[in-house]
């Protein structure tokens, strides 16, 4: 009677299930208790819970409340420069007409306008007329042409004025000594427009400039005027143009009705004077006295000095400071249109109410959570110790037995296994478990076998190999030896080269020679592909290059000469190769440069960098070229110390980790500052930065390097 045996697999199942019942059984009687076997963990991380999160809530809701500060003041900052930019793009506008208006004559049918727009008496409706003024001892009565021609810029200035309901009045002051404003207001007797500081800054500057604060004549107001100086077509001065902006305005319109409670605004010009505040008025002062502007920076406080030196110092940001022990928050930022800040203070206090609320709200939970835990694990903490030690004693049991069982064979496998890694195929262990264990043991002397016949055919392969690479060694040798690499001996002309191969042989390939006393030849190029078969196609093509060119023949005759034997031959297969030749005539620097399909090379002199000749298509097998195909020849005169780079294009198509090419814009840079180092050599410190761009030095093409120094 054939036995019957249970496989590893059923083994191990049946185990596991009767581990999982028991496990299941004994979670199941004890999930009224559980709360009690975890309750003192449960306990101290609900400590830890609320101990965290009450010192963590504080921080985001402070840097939420930061944000929105920040965003308060950039809003405001946007609102505030919109405004000015739009007074400084209007009172330019208006100087340009008003330039205009007071060099053109003014037409007959429009010389009634001075009654109806001009009045130097107190009107009863001072909207509808401007006041017309003079600050010299003369009348009026012997300018009146010039009067006629001011009384078109009355509705100028109207209109400008009924667009913005911030403006105070405009006006405008001549060289020929007249005043107009709108609305109307009476000039004082004693008013001098040349003592005051909008009149004098704007003749000072070419640009509109923003003047104050100061006491106006318009109601002895706290003011900040844009100002520019109105010029006719040749740029001659004619007079000032100035808008009058009262300060209660701007702090009520642009600051105090945006700000978040508890919250303060300021005005800074680039000197740190305060331009407006809450609460900054003129004190009584009229006109004629001096406002004695707040200035920040000379402030006896210095918290004040230390927090205008901030915000001075930036464009924008967030600062927080103390002052009278109280902590408080300054968001600034820039009016890009004036240079000015707008700064919002605000107390910390009022950036904490939400997180001291949430503190409050975590603290109860907290509290509530342990006090239910406790409880829950006084009355547990007795029954989940006695069953939990019964479960523990049933799991080590099991384990135990399982272990004797189950682990054994697999043992004895892993000794088998050592043995194989030290090279021991003959380890004498051999398993009958009748199970998946004993077929293991099976399938790994079947393994041993085939490792054996595996490595005997490596150690052949290998062989095979390191002759290979011998001989590709040996050809590596030979191929460099074909490269020109003896230095010329004439003082006219300064080489260096250089070819890197991105295999064991290249089919990249340079010579240069001199063919007489006065004329040097220089071929480059690269074959189809790399390795072997490259390496072969670039012999055969330099050396045909370089017997034809011995004869003297123009580089676009050499290269027409060579495609036309390789495609008679069929030598390159169906494949094509990019050639270049160049001949320097060294007595007069005059070079003849052919190149077929290679990069442009680089020429590098007194006039900066560029690239040099006619791109021409790569030297092609099947083709005759005619006549009419042949290949284009460019000439250009070397200077004294100029420098010509020639490269193949293995030196532009090298990519860093991130995909990027090197490219000839890379390549132009790094030339531009390499030949200003005497002593350096060009080719090397090239290939250096090729190497460092590539990062893991794996080059995926052959690349050729030639720098060539004409010395006249």
């Amino acid at each position: 009677m054939k036995q019957f045996r249970f496989g590893l697999k059923a083994k191990i199942l049946f185990g596991m299930l009767f581990f999982a019942g028991l496990t299941l059984s004994a979670i199941f009687m004890l999930t009224l208790y559980n709360i009690g076997s975890f309750g003192g963990y449960l306990r101290s991380a609900c400590d830890g819970l609320g101990e965290k999160a009450l010192a963590g809530c504080h921080e985001p809701l402070r840097r939420q409340a930061e944000e929105e500060l920040a965003a308060l003041v950039a809003a405001q900052t946007v609102i505030t420069n919109s405004f000015l930019q739009r007074v400084t793009d209007d009172i330019v506008t208006i100087s340009e007409l008003t330039g205009r208006y007071l060099t053109q004559p003014v037409a007959d049918d429009d010389k009634h306008q001075l009654t109806n727009f001009l009045r130097t008496e107190r009107p009863s409706d001072i909207y509808r007329y401007s006041f017309i003024g003079t600050t010299t001892s003369q009348g009026l009565s012997p300018q009146f042409d010039e009067l006629q021609q001011m009384s078109r810029i009355h509705p100028l200035l109207r209109f400008i004025y009924s667009n913005y309901q911030e403006i105070d009045q405009i006006y405008l002051s001549t060289d020929k000594g007249f005043f107009l404003a709108y609305p109307w207001d009476d000039l004082p007797d004693d008013y001098v427009v040349e003592e005051r500081s909008w009149h004098r800054e704007a003749r000072q500057s070419e640009q509109p400039v923003w003047v104050g604060p100061y006491i106006s004549t318009m109601g002895n107001r706290l003011t900040i005027t844009c100002a520019n100086v109105v010029r006719d077509g040749t740029g001659k001065a004619l007079g000032v143009c100035a808008v009058d902006i009262e300060v209660k305005k701007i702090i009520r319109n642009f600051i105090v009705n945006r700000m978040m409670p508890g919250a303060q605004a300021l005005l800074l010009d680039r000197s740190g004077n305060v331009l407006a505040r809450k609460g900054l008025d003129s004190r009584g002062l009229t006109w004629r006295e001096t406002f004695n502007r707040e200035n920040l920076l000379q402030s006896t406080n210095p918290v004040f000095r230390t927090t205008a030196s901030r915000m001075l110092a930036g464009s924008y940001g967030v600062e927080e400071f103390s002052y009278d022990g109280n902590n408080y928050f300054l968001a600034y930022s820039t009016i890009k249109a004036t240079g000015w800040r707008v700064g919002v203070i605000v107390e910390k206090k009022y950036l904490t109410v939400a997180a001291a609320n949430a503190a409050m709200k975590i603290q109860g939970n907290v509290v509530r959570a342990e006090t239910y835990i406790h409880a829950a694990m006084a009355n547990n903490l007795n029954i989940n110790i006695v069953t939990g030690t019964v479960i523990i004693l049933l799991v080590v049991f099991m384990a135990m037995s399982l272990s004797r069982r189950i682990t054994a064979p697999v043992m004895q496998l892993k000794e088998k296994a050592i043995a194989i890694g030290r090279g021991n195929f003959d380890s004498g262990i051999e398993l009958h478990t009748g199970d998946e264990l004993e077929k293991l043991d099976v399938t790994f002397d079947q393994m041993v076998a085939g490792i054996k016949q595996y490595l005997t055919s490596i150690e052949s392969t290998v062989r095979e190999r390191e002759s290979e690479q011998r001989e590709l060694e040996v050809a590596a040798e030979i191929q460099r030896a074909m490269l020109s690499s003896t230095p010329l001996a004439d003082e006219r002309v300064e080489i260096e080269s250089l070819m890197r191969s991105a295999r064991v042989v290249s089919g990249d390939f340079y010579d240069y020679f001199m063919i007489d006393e006065q004329c040097l030849y220089l071929l480059w190029g690269k074959a189809h592909g790399s390795g072997v078969a490259a390496a072969m196609q670039m012999a055969r093509i330099k050396t045909l290059l370089a017997h034809k060119a011995a004869g003297g023949v123009s580089p676009d005759q050499l290269l027409s000469h060579i495609n036309n034997i390789l495609s008679r031959s069929h030598e390159m297969n169906g494949t094509s190769a990019a050639v270049a030749a160049a001949l320097v005539d060294l007595s007069s620097g005059l070079l003849q440069l052919c190149n077929a399909g290679n990069p442009s090379p680089l020429l590098i002199d007194n006039t900066g960098i560029k690239r040099l000749g006619v791109k021409n298509k790569p030297v092609v097998s099947g083709v005759d070229m005619r006549e009419q195909d042949a290949f284009a020849l460019q000439t250009v005169k070397l200077s004294p110390n100029s420098r010509i780079f020639f490269f193949t294009e293995g030196a532009i198509k090298v990519v860093n980790p991130s995909g990027e090419r090197f490219g000839v814009g890379r390549l132009s840079k790094l030339l531009e500052g390499a030949v200003n180092r005497p002593g350096e050599s060009v080719v090397q410190e090239v290939m250096r930065e090729l190497d460092q761009f590539a990062v893991s030095g794996q080059l995926n093409d052959d690349i050729t390097l030639i720098s060539v120094v004409y010395k006249g």
